[in-house]
């Protein structure tokens, strides 16, 4: 319908981010790198931070050559309990020896899935050290700057990011 609006009303009103996004670190570290600026506009993906890598890398390397080992250890158990199913029916290895010989294969692959599980648990904390913007905005003022270290269990956060396109507007009437 159109038709003349014979009254109007002047109110005060909020603009509201549609989205709002506060980055905290996952991992401790020391801050090398940060790829932005303030007020930047940024899209989902952006790098933000990076935080010292190093020490996660070592950590994924040791967890690898640990899951390495592991499965060396498991493939040697396995091929003695195989070379011994033959031994018991003859009596040339007793029960209780075969027995022991398959709880170390049990063993072995426990330890296999512990280590799968560290080496997945590095390659997360590995990729916890490169920030990336999760949605399109714009960032407000970063709270570090590059050398400072920060903490998981920390309270700091790095940055705020606000997506301004669209954008609430509030008002009362």
């Amino acid at each position: 319908i159109e038709k003349t609006v014979e009254q109007y009303l002047e109110e005060i009103g909020n603009c509201a981010a549609l989205e709002s996004v506060t980055i905290t670190p996952q991992v401790d570290g020391r801050i090398i790198k940060i790829h932005f600026t303030d007020g930047q506009e940024v899209r989902t993906g952006d790098p933000l931070f990076t935080i010292d890598p190093r020490p996660y890398e070592a950590a994924l390397a040791k967890a690898e050559a640990t899951l390495a080992r592991d499965e060396a250890e498991l493939t040697l158990n396995t091929l003695q309990l195989d070379r011994s199913k033959d031994l018991v029916p003859q009596d040339y290895l007793s029960p209780q020896d075969f027995d022991q010989l398959k709880t170390n294969v049990a063993s072995a692959q426990a330890d296999v899935a512990e280590s799968k599980a560290a080496v997945e648990q590095a390659k997360i904390d590995l990729e916890y050290c490169y920030i990336s913007s999760p949605i399109d905005g714009k960032t407000g003022v970063r709270q570090v700057d590059v050398g400072n270290v920060v903490t998981a269990s920390g309270q700091t956060d790095l940055l705020s990011i606000q997506r301004i396109d669209p954008i609430y507007v509030d008002f009362t009437v």
